[in-house]
């Protein structure tokens, strides 16, 4: 199994997915390893909050595509797909796997407990992750990294 990372961006409004990695295609059960969050530009003392949730259904076509990189150079390309700040949002499952109030000059990194622990979603088209702004005090560039294996 291959570890990839996925890195995207987007202005962190509220209630607009940032990034989503999920199957296309090749479909692989894909394991959650860890999300980094980040802002650029000068954020003050500003909070957003962010929720990781599992998609079910594609949102590609009007997306920016961003390529899942290896985290090894010899593995072979993601069969997964990844894309970053999209004009329209993926189909949610309902409910968070995780919910993370931030404030925005600091990073913040979330690691699974461990590989038995991680998040998993089933070898399905659009069965993946998707990192969405539940609510901000200001509007800012949001990076966010996913790093996962399939």
């Amino acid at each position: 199994m291959a570890r990839f990372d996925v890195v995207g961006s987007a202005t962190n409004t509220a209630a607009q997915t940032v990034i989503e990695v999920a199957n296309s295609g090749t479909n692989h059960r894909l394991f959650l390893e860890a999300i980094t969050f980040g802002a650029t530009g000068t954020p003050d003392d500003e909070a957003s909050e962010y929720q990781v949730r599992q998609t079910t259904g594609l949102n590609g076509p009007v997306s920016t595509a961003v390529t899942p990189r290896p985290v090894d150079a010899l593995e072979a390309a993601a069969d997964a797909e990844a894309w970053e700040d999209p004009n329209a949002e993926p189909t949610y499952a309902s409910g968070a796997l995780a919910e993370f109030g931030l404030q925005l000059r600091s990073p913040f990194r979330w690691v699974a407990l461990s590989v038995k622990r991680r998040p998993q979603v089933a070898a399905s088209t659009g069965a993946g992750w998707g990192v969405i702004c539940n609510a901000v005090t200001t509007a800012w560039a949001a990076h966010v990294t996913i790093r996962y294996e399939e």
